[in-house]
């Protein structure tokens, strides 16, 4: 059994207990060195906590691209949160504490008349971040 879910819940626990957010799935594999992910789902979007060899990603998505995931400090710059956002990985603590403290941006953000916009920034981010990547 994985203490990954109950962590993630646990985390997330505010925004669970005011339906803001509900579990969608949770996936653990014992023999992949206990990797797993749990996918948190609300209105308009959606959270994906993933453990991989013992690091944990944070990632968001709208509900309308289900599939179209980005790390969730893309999405918080993309939606418009201008406060420093840390960099790199983040405990399931932390990305809480992100997504409760900017759930309204994410959720506008997010939402079907936003969402082309928002897309349309994390592409541009994408495309920018690639470019600086391959400057020498």
């Amino acid at each position: 059994m994985s203490d990954f879910l109950p962590a993630v819940v646990q985390a997330f626990q505010s925004l669970l207990d005011k339906g803001l957010l509900k579990v969608e799935t949770s996936v653990y594999d014992r023999e992949a060195f206990g990797n797993g992910a749990v996918v948190l789902s609300g209105r308009n979007l959606r959270i994906r906590m993933i453990r991989d060899r013992g690091q944990v990603f944070a990632e968001a998505a709208s509900c309308s691209l289900a599939r179209d995931w980005f790390p969730l400090q893309m999405v918080l710059r993309a939606v418009g949160v201008t406060f420093p956002v840390p960099e790199g990985l983040l405990t399931s603590d932390e990305a809480a504490k992100l997504v409760e403290q900017c759930f309204s941006e994410l959720d506008n953000g997010l939402a079907n008349h936003r969402v082309t916009q928002t897309r349309a920034k994390l592409a541009e981010m994408e495309r920018v971040s690639t470019r600086e990547a391959s400057q020498p």
